[in-house]
C-alpha cells in the first residue's frame, strides 16, 4: 500500500456510511474487487479503489490486489468515468474531474468529445470550480455540505458575494447541514439587508436553531403536525 500514489483522492466526495459498510465487508470477507492502477514512470497511481485502500489500511493490512490498465493516467481517468455509475456522481465531482483532465492538457472541445457531452456542459461544470472557493469545495468534499446545496445555493451566493460565501462555510465549521438548511440560509440572506447578511453568515447555526425552534412552536397546537412531518 505504501507504493500507491493517491493523487486523485480529491476527486471524490467522502461518504462516511459507505466507508463504514466497506470496512465491515473487507473485515468479514476480505477484498473482493481489485483496485485499478496505472504506471507513471516508476510510480503506481491509484485510479479506482480509494475506499478499498482506506479500508485495508484501517484493518492493518499492507497489501491490496490490483490490476494495471496499460493506458496513460488521463485515459484511465476517462475510462473510469465511463465505467462508473452516473447516478451516484454529482456535478461538482464532474467538475473536479474536468479540471484534472484539463490540467493533463485536454481542451474543452476534447473534453466534450471524450465525455460524450456538449461543450456547454463542460463549460458549466468548470464554472463551478471557478465560482466556489477552495474552502467551499473542501466542505463539499468532506461531506459537510451536500453537493446539491452547493450548486443550487452556494454558487449564486458566491457570485453575489464571494467573501460572505466563504465566511458562511467557515462559520459552519464541521457541522453537517442539509440541503434544506442551506436553502433556508440562502433565502434569508437574499431577503436581509447588509447588516442582516453579515450577521447571518457569521452565525448561521444560531439562525438554524431559531428557525427549527420557531417551526416546533408553530406545530405545538396543531394535531395534524405529526402527520405532516411524517409525510
Amino acid at each position: 500500500l505504501h507504493q500507491l500514489e493517491l493523487r486523485h483522492e480529491d476527486l471524490r466526495i467522502q461518504d462516511a456510511d459507505r466507508r463504514r459498510r466497506l470496512i465491515a465487508s473487507v473485515a468479514e470477507i476480505g477484498q473482493q474487487v481489485p483496485v485499478v492502477i496505472v504506471h507513471d514512470d516508476d510510480r503506481l497511481v491509484l485510479i479506482d479503489g480509494y475506499l478499498r485502500v482506506e479500508a485495508l489500511r484501517r484493518l492493518g493490512r499492507d497489501t491490496a490486489a490490483a490490476t494495471t490498465w496499460p493506458v496513460t493516467e488521463a485515459e484511465a481517468l476517462l475510462h473510469h468515468h465511463h465505467l462508473a455509475s452516473a447516478a451516484g456522481r454529482s456535478a461538482i465531482e464532474d467538475a473536479w474531474l474536468l479540471s484534472r483532465l484539463r490540467w493533463h492538457g485536454l481542451s474543452q472541445d476534447e473534453l466534450a468529445r471524450r465525455l460524450c457531452h456538449s461543450k456547454s456542459w463542460v463549460s458549466r461544470r468548470l464554472a463551478l470550480i471557478d465560482e466556489l472557493a477552495a474552502a467551499v469545495q473542501a466542505a463539499v468534499r468532506a461531506g459537510t455540505v451536500p453537493p446539491h446545496a452547493a450548486m443550487k445555493y452556494l454558487v449564486p451566493l458566491a457570485r453575489a458575494n464571494r467573501r460572505q460565501c466563504e465566511q458562511l462555510i467557515t462559520s459552519l465549521a464541521s457541522t453537517r447541514v442539509s440541503s434544506r438548511d442551506v436553502g433556508a440560509i440562502y433565502e434569508a440572506w437574499r431577503r436581509a439587508d447588509a447588516a442582516g447578511r453579515a450577521r447571518l453568515v457569521a452565525e448561521p447555526l444560531l439562525f438554524l436553531r431559531a428557525l427549527h425552534a420557531a417551526a416546533t412552536e408553530d406545530d405545538g397546537d396543531d394535531p395534524a403536525a405529526p402527520l405532516l412531518k411524517d409525510l
